[in-house]
């Protein structure tokens, strides 16, 4: 029966439906009807890829990148413990459907086990992309590749995919909310396909592999035969391009801070090739094609739509183009320029272009406080319009100040 199916998910992540149950709407009542595992798997460890690690284990085997793989079959092990009927459940889901009295009932019954399971799963993953991008260590990455591995294989899986597609077959059946969240659920699904686990288990360590070159990276301004005598930090590259008035000091540093390209540049191109064969495989053109469906629109409605904000944008960015070229040539002694030097902006990617207008100085109200009151002053703010304070947890777990110089840790340094 059903329910004695489940308890054999703890050897396999498939079942069985005895002759007793039917078999509605397939032609073959009274057959046995087993869906097919993911790709290549022939047992729930192997879906997991790998074998249970203790992190204290996995820890002793030394921090270098030949390790990810060990802590990240770690993390998987832990995840299947927390839910070790995740599959069972799934499935029992899965293989109910066409069976229901109704689409809307059979969409209410998967999105219910659908929602279930991904909220088991969803903290611990999430928690080891927090450790990844705060404390770049080869164990927190390892760790992020395997609960994201795992995440990927559940909700990738080709049992996901059919039902939803069969579901969504009948979206005439289905009120808004329910199409909404399995068109959702399959957008998730073709970031993750479970047709060609390799590609995305590929995919899922560059992706972590790419933020901990790029988050632990460390700038240096002065290197002479190859080895660094001056490390600089984030903080103080952005310190010269917004207060240096040196053109020569401004565009040495924007210099530096551009190093991280070559160090991307060979992963970043693996990475694009990924992404687009796991897209591909799921019917779109491309990668971009994929995230821009999460829009609702095709690659020609979005460039076109981002088209017309350049045209209507475009008369009040020439008048901003031209006043600020005029400003920085006098600032820095130069001929006005046709377009404007990337180190004369301050800010690395010119993202905003601070320093050009006058404006209150704030920093000298705040130059004695700790950095802890302006973080509670915000928290004042909203509390005074009468909204709950934080959980101690919030300043317990946030990473809300940069690292001093020197720092051993590594981490994002951008807000987090």
């Amino acid at each position: 029966m059903l329910g004695d199916s489940l308890d054999s998910t703890r050897a396999t992540p498939y079942l069985r439906i005895s002759n007793s149950e039917s078999v509605c709407n397939s032609g073959r009542s009274g057959q046995d009807r087993r869906p097919s595992p993911p790709h290549g798997a022939r047992n729930r460890e192997e879906w997991l890829h790998g074998t249970r690690h203790s992190e204290a284990d996995a820890a002793r085997t030394g921090q270098t990148r030949a390790d990810a793989q060990r802590f990240a079959a770690s993390t998987r092990a832990r995840i299947l413990a927390m839910s070790p009927r995740v599959p069972g459940i799934l499935l029992a889901t899965l293989i109910a459907f066409g069976c229901g009295p109704s689409a809307q009932q059979r969409a209410d019954e998967f999105l219910q086990a659908y929602d279930s399971l991904v909220q088991g799963m969803y903290p611990v993953v999430a928690e080891t992309f927090w450790k990844s991008s705060t404390d770049v260590t080869d164990m927190h990455v390892g760790e992020r590749i395997g609960a994201e591995q795992t995440m990927a294989a559940f909700s990738g899986s080709p049992w996901v995919i059919e039902t939803v597609k069969g579901l969504l077959a009948r979206e005439d059946q289905l009120d808004d909310s329910s199409r909404r969240q399995l068109r959702s659920i399959l957008l998730g699904a073709a970031e993750y396909p479970g047709t060609i686990p390799e590609v995305v288990a590929a995919r899922v360590a560059a992706e972590a592999e790419q933020s901990a070159i790029l988050d632990s990276f460390e700038f240096c301004a002065d290197r002479p035969n190859g080895a660094c005598r001056q490390i600089v930090t984030p903080n103080q590259i952005d310190k010269v391009l917004v207060n240096s008035r040196d053109e020569a000091e401004r565009r040495k540093i924007w210099e530096v801070a551009k190093q991280t390209g070559p160090a991307l540049k060979e992963g970043i191109g693996r990475l694009r090739d990924l992404r687009n064969q796991v897209a591909r495989e799921m019917g779109y053109d491309s990668f971009f094609a994929l995230q821009v469906d999460d829009y609702g629109m095709t690659v020609d409605e979005m460039m076109q739509m981002m088209e017309r904000f350049n045209a209507d944008l475009r008369p009040l960015y020439e008048q901003l183009h031209t006043w600020t070229k005029h400003t920085l040539a006098e600032r820095y002694g130069r001929e006005v320029p046709e377009l404007i030097p990337a180190h004369w902006i301050g800010n690395r990617w010119a993202q905003a272009w601070p320093g050009l207008s006058s404006g209150i100085d704030l920093d000298s109200l705040v130059e004695d406080k700790e950095p802890a009151w302006i973080v509670e002053q915000a928290e004042a703010f909203y509390t005074s319009l009468g909204m709950p304070p934080l959980p101690r947890s919030f300043y317990e777990k946030s990473d809300l100040y940069p690292l001093p110089p020197g720092a051993e840790r590594k981490k994002n340094t951008h807000a987090s």
